[in-house]
């Protein structure tokens, strides 16, 4: 009995994983906004959901690309002929 508990507490952990980090970044930034608004001030709200949402903070594209907003502009100097 406390076995086929513990396999399923594992199995609806993995599943939770599994959808949360195929969820697109603007969902998964939208329910965080939500969820953070809905909840009141509390251990819940700092411990959990804030480190969640700053991670999941809609960032530019890759860092190294130059068209980015979160990626510094980077100057190469001209090549010599």
């Amino acid at each position: 009995m406390l076995q086929n508990l513990v396999v399923v507490l594992i199995v609806a952990a993995a599943t939770l994983y599994t959808a949360w980090s195929l969820t697109p970044p603007r969902v998964r930034f939208s329910a965080l906004t939500q969820l953070d608004r809905k909840l009141g001030p509390g251990w819940l709200r700092g411990y959990l959901v804030a480190p969640l949402l700053k991670r999941a903070l809609p960032t530019g594209g890759c860092a190294s690309c130059g068209s980015s907003s979160a990626a510094p502009a980077v100057r190469r100097p001209p090549s010599r002929p």
